[in-house]
């Protein structure tokens, strides 16, 4: 039986993060397998946050699962993560008991509804295309670079739907720069330096930079869509 008091530890903040976002957050850390939640883990997740314990008690369970998950595989670099959350329900029904034990009298926390973005169908539809994209592509740094995408979706959900996609167009194209060789990064510098037009106002040459380096990633990786708010 895992020790929840000594085997982690006591360090993690939250401030106004729903259950729901936690699991998401901690699966995209940890989980090597998979580009996000199923339907069947969201289910899960949903009892969890019926329980009304906090987002960082249900953290330290969910990493304390992961953890000893990984000390059990064997070292052989084969395992690829496990495929869902059911491996971790013992370490989270154990942190849901022990803190009811050492909260005993006090007000349960107060479920957090997930945030307005979140449920809004403009953030769906975002969210939707990234899992899409995830699933239909064979490319690992393509996948990596989405997941990197998801990520930022899930940490920016708050923000006004264009602005959110722009950022998460941003970091799937930078972490796609970033697997460039040294010469095709070298090249695609070079290319936006001559396409820039020095008697254009300053914002408008950093606009069309921005554009031209989008549309070589949509184009060179067929990521087009990301170029366009989802309309479905």
């Amino acid at each position: 039986m895992a020790k929840m008091t000594h085997d982690v530890p006591d360090t993690i903040v939250h401030t106004g993060e729903s259950l729901l976002a936690v699991v998401e957050r901690v699966w995209l850390d940890e989980a090597r397998a998979g580009f996000c939640l199923s339907a069947r883990d969201i289910q899960l997740a949903r009892g969890w946050q019926a329980a009304r314990i906090p987002p960082e008690v249900l953290e330290r369970a969910l990493r304390l699962a992961f953890e000893r998950w990984r000390q059990a595989q064997p070292h052989d670099g084969r395992s690829t993560g496990p495929r869902g959350l059911r491996f971790a329900v013992r370490f989270v029904d154990e942190a849901i008991a022990h803190h009811r034990k050492t909260h005993a009298g006090t007000p349960a926390t107060p479920i957090v509804d997930a945030a307005p973005a979140r449920v809004a169908v403009g953030f769906a539809r975002l969210e939707s295309e990234l899992v899409r994209l995830g699933r239909d592509v064979d490319d690992d740094t393509v996948r990596g670079a989405l997941r990197a995408g998801y990520r930022c979706l899930i940490e920016q959900r708050t923000q006004p739907i264009h602005v959110l996609w722009a950022a998460v167009r941003g970091v799937v194209f930078d972490t796609l720069e970033a697997s460039l060789r040294p010469d095709v990064r070298a090249r695609l510098a070079r290319t936006l330096d001559e396409c820039d037009d020095h008697r254009m106002s300053e914002s408008a040459r950093r606009a069309q930079r921005i554009a031209q380096r989008e549309a070589f990633f949509a184009e060179t990786f067929a990521l087009q869509s990301l170029l366009h708010l989802p309309n479905r």
